[in-house]
């Protein structure tokens, strides 16, 4: 009888995937969770997932023991196992209303999924990189700050004083410079194209917009560079014509500004 074994794909940055019988797949040249990551295989005889800490929550980004997700099915199960992808009837900061929302703080606060979201996030812009990483707050601080460090970039972000985003705690945009602007998730896009307005007020250029999450369709920024990591159409509606309201559901509003 066969023995079926198991390539377990150890690498330095504590992550570890498997694949079944490594002889009939191919091996993955690096580690999915960084591109300066370096790895190790070893054989091992057991098809099983194998978790570092012992904790599924803990280790909710690592891979399950079948062949390697790709970067879509990634995110989506990192959203999935913390939580972040919630059902229900939720009032965007759009002003529209969803029966889905995508909570990027809840995967966020853990450091490894947001060095692996902005690594992946550096891999898709390829070799144009800007001079600073722009954001609007609160939302995507965080985001925007790993992308400056994968980039090796200056990150800033803006924040609304009364319903403007303004530029303050003495940060500075130079003329000529050019901006990514990075968002955590967008829907409309109202706060990145805001947010891209304001750049160009201060003489720098745009180069184009990196997101987490892209729930738009990808029609949010027609004919502007739009990098993200998982681009879905989530219906959403006017509150008008909701049909979660019209059937006497209210509204949660969990985001940042509520």
């Amino acid at each position: 009888m066969m023995r079926s074994t198991v390539m377990k794909n150890v690498f330095p940055c504590g992550l570890v995937s498997t694949i079944p019988n490594p002889g009939l797949h191919r091996q993955p040249a690096s580690c999915p969770a960084s591109d300066r990551c370096g790895w190790r295989p070893q054989l091992i005889s057991k098809m099983a997932f194998h978790s570092i800490s012992g904790d599924p929550t803990i280790d909710a980004h690592r891979f399950p023991a079948n062949l390697p997700m790709s970067t879509s099915d990634h995110i989506r199960k990192i959203f999935i196992d913390t939580g972040a992808l919630m059902e229900g009837h939720f009032l965007l900061s759009s002003g529209l209303h969803s029966p889905q929302y995508l909570q990027c703080a809840k995967v966020l606060q853990w450091p490894r999924h947001a060095e692996w979201c902005a690594d992946r996030l550096t891999a898709l812009m390829g070799p144009e990189t800007p001079d600073l990483v722009v954001s609007p707050a609160m939302g995507a601080i965080i985001i925007g700050h790993e992308l400056g460090r994968s980039l090796g970039r200056r990150a800033v972000f803006v924040e609304r004083q009364g319903s403007v985003l303004r530029l303050r705690r003495g940060f500075r945009i130079r003329e000529g410079e050019k901006a990514l602007i990075v968002d955590d998730v967008v829907t409309t896009g109202g706060s990145t194209r805001e947010t891209m307005a304001l750049v160009e007020n201060y003489g720098a250029i745009p180069i184009g917009v990196a997101s987490i999450i892209d729930r738009s369709g990808g029609q949010a920024f027609p004919g502007v560079t739009h990098h993200c990591l998982w681009r879905l159409n989530i219906p959403a509606f006017p509150p008008e014509e909701c049909p979660l309201c019209k059937s006497g559901s209210k509204p949660h509003k969990p985001g940042s500004r509520t």
